[in-house]
């Protein structure tokens, strides 16, 4: 999933006024309870091990807009989340939709858009199909060895086209 977050800030009042966040400020606060998230999926959702695989998110894109007495009055950030099994896209939505609503009511200044810019469902190849065994038996043939399949999963998707020989 593929998610832009915007916070907002009322341009600069006179000196000495301006009490507020700035969008900056308002976005690191939520940009600091993602990676808290993030932490608590590597620990209960991620597999490690030969096939490392599992929910993951990242930041990927931070873009500012200043007013012309330099206060951010806009900050989006871009949010990608990977998802596992057992992970739907609605749940993934839900668990940060979960994470901002609870800044805002935790300070009421904390208005936020999110904007859904890709969502992807989630493949799963079974490894005893026809066209993976198919390909299994011609890679054999041409490397005359035996090969192994390996599933990576990440983001809502199964990839079991990669290939250990």
């Amino acid at each position: 999933v593929f998610a832009k977050v915007t916070y907002t800030a009322e341009n600069s009042l006179p000196v000495g006024k301006n009490t507020g966040k700035d969008a900056l400020q308002k976005a690191l606060l939520a940009i600091e309870r993602m990676y808290s998230y993030d932490e608590m999926l590597k620990k209960e959702r991620y597999h490690f091990g030969e096939q490392n695989y599992g929910a993951i998110l990242s930041i990927n894109v931070l873009h500012l807009e200043n007013d012309s007495e330099g206060k951010t009055v806009s900050c989006t950030f871009e949010i990608d989340r990977r998802y596992t099994a057992g992970e739907t896209l609605e749940s993934v939505k839900a668990e940060m939709q979960e994470i901002l609503d609870g800044l805002r009511s935790e300070n009421s200044d904390m208005e936020y858009e999110l904007e859904i810019t890709f969502e992807d469902i989630m493949m799963d190849v079974d490894e005893g199909c026809d066209c993976i065994r198919a390909a299994e038996y011609a890679l054999e043939s041409v490397f005359k060895k035996n090969i192994t399949f390996l599933r990576r999963c990440s983001g809502g998707r199964c990839r079991v086209g990669i290939i250990k020989l």
